[in-house]
């Protein structure tokens, strides 16, 4: 998905859950919402709303979009819903 998306002329961001991809579950954090220690959990969006925060404010002019596979388009489902 992100070559075909690269080809487009897309920019491209992958974002793994807190403990997820080999990403350690850590006591602090610099960021606002990785406080706690905590596993991921399709329910839980805050580690990829932390991420949309971060990237929208690169860039605010530019087109934000997602999608997500298996665990990701469950987190998107509930970031929609939300």
């Amino acid at each position: 998905m992100i070559k075909a998306a690269l080809i487009k002329g897309f920019d491209c961001v992958v974002v793994n859950y807190v403990g997820m991809a080999g990403i350690k579950i850590t006591v602090s954090s610099n960021f606002e919402f990785s406080k706690s220690p905590r596993l991921y959990d399709a329910a839980n969006t805050s580690d990829l709303a932390e991420a949309a925060i971060y990237i929208r404010n690169l860039n605010k002019t530019r087109f934000l979009g997602a999608a997500g596979i298996s665990l990701g388009g469950s987190i998107l489902a509930n970031v929609s819903h939300n």
